[in-house]
């Protein structure tokens, strides 16, 4: 009967070593490299300039808008096979802001330090009045209140105000 499980034993030892062997081996062996995608480059929107957003429209096979063409209220894309489209709108999108860089219209209100209201983005500085601080007597009698205001971001060389006299 020991002789038996000797045997046995002998057989599971040599069983386990054979499949560690052949596991050590596999480990061992150079994996082949999987080919992996490159990744996908950012689609860019826009260039400087018609030549520059030309080639850049072919190489990527979109529509690329060109700086140098863009107004207030016009944008200008090269389409891949080279053509222009001109987008118009009947209204100001844009505008320059005081460093010259283009700044989107945003007519968002947003409440200024002073009280008054003003649109994020507005291509003539506009600013709506806040509330009056003064009782409702006292502002009958004012001689009038800026209701809406304009600087043109001129320095307010051609701003416009609309007053009222009283209380609003």
């Amino acid at each position: 009967m020991f002789r038996l499980t000797a045997g046995g034993v002998s057989a599971v030892l040599a069983v386990t070593l054979a499949v560690t062997a052949d596991v050590s081996q596999a480990a061992a062996a150079p994996v082949a490299a999987v080919p992996v995608a490159a990744p996908k480059a950012a689609t860019v929107v826009s260039r400087p300039d018609l030549v520059s957003a030309r080639v850049t429209a072919r190489a990527q096979g979109s529509r690329v808008e060109a700086e140098s063409e863009r107004t207030g209220t016009s944008s200008t894309w090269v389409n891949p096979d080279g053509t222009l489209t001109t987008e118009q709108h009947a209204g100001p999108i844009r505008f320059r802001g005081t460093d010259g860089s283009w700044r989107d219209v945003d007519l968002t209100l947003a409440e200024q330090s002073d009280g008054s209201v003003a649109p994020k983005g507005h291509p003539g500085g506009l600013r709506l009045s806040g509330s009056s601080k003064t009782s409702s007597l006292a502002a009958l009698s004012a001689t009038e209140n800026d209701v809406v205001s304009t600087d043109e971001g001129r320095g307010g060389t051609q701003g416009v105000s609309l007053a009222w006299g009283g209380a609003l």
